[in-house]
């Protein structure tokens, strides 16, 4: 890959990531991105802890789908 479009695609990486993710403050401050909203939204904290579906306010039909998929017994199959 030429310099510079990795450098332009570094550019673009960096930027979605802090939309995604978030970003620290120099002073500590956590910003939460998008995805993490989403996910507190859904009733997945940031330490991964799981917000019961009952405390879920307001909860649609396609946020009660998630709550029951993230709390059924997930198993490898080969």
């Amino acid at each position: 890959m030429q310099k510079r479009y990795k450098d332009l695609m570094r550019t673009l990486v960096i930027e979605l990531r802090h939309m995604l993710v978030g970003t620290m403050a120099p002073d500590g401050t956590v910003t939460h991105g998008d995805l993490d909203r989403e996910l507190e939204r859904l009733g997945i904290a940031p330490d991964g802890t799981i917000t019961p579906l009952d405390a879920l306010v307001n909860a649609t039909p396609k946020e009660r789908l998630t709550a029951c998929l993230r709390s059924a017994p997930w198993r490898h199959v080969d």
